[in-house]
């Protein structure tokens, strides 16, 4: 049913319409950057700064209490980063920061190896205040702080460095947010004068960037996070190759993601109203209550997706997930794109 009502969408968005007018493309990257990305960025930073003071708390003086609050502020720190993850460009690029920030999917188990060799050393160094900058991304990301919490949460040296690592996380978060928002900063760079600047030739290249990350997002939860841990058969479903798979969040995560891609064509002078400028309205309302929908039914999958891939009663429903999501990129790269007149 869902994909008889993507492809009337695409019927009716791909008939002209009355009113047609050029999309704005300044106004859609302000849009977006004001009213999703950076305060996307900003929560992300809240969140890691919570999980900072939860994790260093919980060290100094373990507890069931203060594991729990510790626990739930990772919860909070991953989707908060779930939320900023679907920008690709810009500041998060510079220096591989969103590797540090989240090296997944890690096949060749270059995490794994790097963090037992650190819990072997044991090196005070390494959690010392700056001890992790220079070091592998495997090793400083929010994936080895969730391995930290649910593999070694008795060994007093690796409590210290998931601390290290929630403080190395709160410092590239804020200094992602500071180069978007300085008077000079990437933020300016989305309007480029007559001319282009350092970073785009026009507002056109940027909102090139953004319908990109749109559809890259697509591919992500497609690729590596629904298809990898599903196999091409039940005999291959494979748990461990899922998103957070210790602390449960695989759904969360990828509900998220869709969820924030909603918001861009939801906030005012987004997406939405860009295909309403285009004449192409139906397909803006459309995109917007599709993302939304697709988040639910993520949502609506009632045990981890862990498990999910692997039980015959659930695993149709991730298949069902999986389609959905298919839909969109399709809708986002064959409708969206025609109609604003940008290229993925």
């Amino acid at each position: 049913m869902r994909q008889i009502i993507c492809i009337v969408l695409f019927l009716i968005a791909a008939g002209s319409a009355p009113g047609r007018a050029a999309p704005d493309f300044a106004k859609l990257n302000l849009a977006l950057a004001d009213g999703v990305v950076i305060p996307a960025y900003r929560a992300f930073a809240a969140r890691a700064q919570t999980l900072s003071e939860a994790t260093t708390a919980w060290c100094a003086a373990p507890s069931a209490d203060r594991q729990a609050a510790t626990r739930a502020a990772f919860r909070e720190a991953m989707l908060a980063w779930q939320r900023a993850r679907p920008v690709i460009f810009g500041p998060v690029a510079a220096n591989s920061r969103a590797l540090r920030i989240q090296f997944w999917p890690d096949r060749r188990g270059t995490g794994e190896r790097h963090l037992r060799r650190a819990l072997a050393a044991a090196d005070p160094a390494l959690v010392a205040p700056g001890g992790l900058a220079g070091q592998s991304v495997a090793l400083q990301g929010l994936g080895t702080f969730e391995q930290l919490f649910h593999d070694h949460a008795g060994n007093a040296y690796a409590c210290s460095l998931a601390a290290a690592i929630a403080r190395f996380q709160q410092d590239i978060a804020r200094q992602i947010v500071a180069e978007w928002t300085a008077p000079d900063g990437f933020r300016k760079s989305l309007v480029p004068p007559a001319g282009g600047n350092a970073s785009y030739a026009s507002a056109k290249e940027a909102a090139t960037d953004f319908l990109k990350s749109l559809s890259t997002t697509l591919d992500i939860v497609i690729d590596q996070k629904l298809e990898a841990p599903l196999g091409a058969i039940f005999a291959e479903a494979a748990p461990r190759r899922a998103e957070s798979w210790r602390s449960g969040l695989s759904l969360d995560n990828i509900a998220a993601n869709l969820e924030v891609l909603a918001d861009w064509f939801a906030v005012p002078g987004g997406f939405r109203d860009q295909l309403g400028r285009a004449g192409a309205e139906a397909l803006g309302i459309g995109m917007e209550k599709a993302f939304r929908a697709t988040a639910l039914q993520a949502r609506a999958i009632s045990i981890p997706l862990a498990q999910a891939v692997a039980d015959p009663a659930h695993r149709p429903q991730v298949k069902a997930l999986l389609e959905e999501v298919r839909n969109l990129r399709l809708l986002v790269r064959e409708a969206v794109s025609s109609e604003l007149g940008l290229s993925v």
